[in-house]
């Protein structure tokens, strides 16, 4: 298919393709988007559209037999944080422009970290064992709170600074983050350096 000058050809593939395909379409209406519905792309599952005048490729992995055939890709959007796996197959070359999704999973995998949290202390497994067997236990002190304790995060990139984020104003606990260099954050009580590992995981 010839295009426009103009026009600029996208091409997105992952799963639940039609759901990304409805954001790029509202929001980018004056381009010519290709989709497939594809995670790996391997020998027996290719991508079979016309993929020559690509311009851009918004995808989880390096589509290893769609990208050869592009002419002239100038950028390559990964709907990932890690973007290893794509850089080592070689497919990306330095004229490229290469961004991934850096931050995309924070606030879920933070609402995880503080699930995990509230089940140590409120003890959900046993809850939910003791339930099953209809026997109702109440032990003074089996349970205890979030509040007041300190939590260590080490490492304060988007995922540590969303843990620390609904730990001091979710929780009101003691936030203590471990990084090389100090990062201002409101939500950080106390910051611990190189050397000092030993310390911040005896005070969490």
């Amino acid at each position: 298919m010839e295009k426009n000058s103009q026009e600029l050809c996208v091409l997105a593939a992952t799963r639940q393709i039609d759901r990304y395909a409805a954001m790029i379409r509202e929001r980018f209406p004056q381009i010519r988007l290709i989709t497939a519905n594809i995670l790996n792309e391997t020998e027996d599952n290719q991508i079979s559209a016309e993929v020559e005048d690509v311009d851009v490729v918004v995808a989880a992995s390096a589509l290893p037999y769609t990208l050869p055939r592009i002419k002239n890709l100038k950028w390559f959007q990964a709907l990932s944080a890690g973007y290893e796996h794509i850089l080592k197959t070689g497919f990306i070359t330095r004229d490229m422009v290469f961004t991934n999704a850096a931050g995309v999973a924070a606030i879920p995998i933070a609402e995880v970290v503080s699930g995990f949290m509230l089940s140590f202390v409120k003890k959900f497994h046993q809850m939910m064992e003791r339930q099953k067997e209809r026997t109702l236990v109440r032990t003074p002190g089996e349970t205890t709170e979030l509040y007041g304790k300190s939590v260590g995060i080490l490492g304060l990139g988007h995922l540590g600074r969303a843990v620390a984020q609904k730990a001091k104003l979710g929780f009101d606990m003691r936030v203590l983050a471990y990084e090389i260099s100090q990062i201002e954050n409101p939500h950080v009580d106390a910051f611990y350096s190189i050397g000092q590992l030993e310390t911040i995981l005896r005070e969490s």
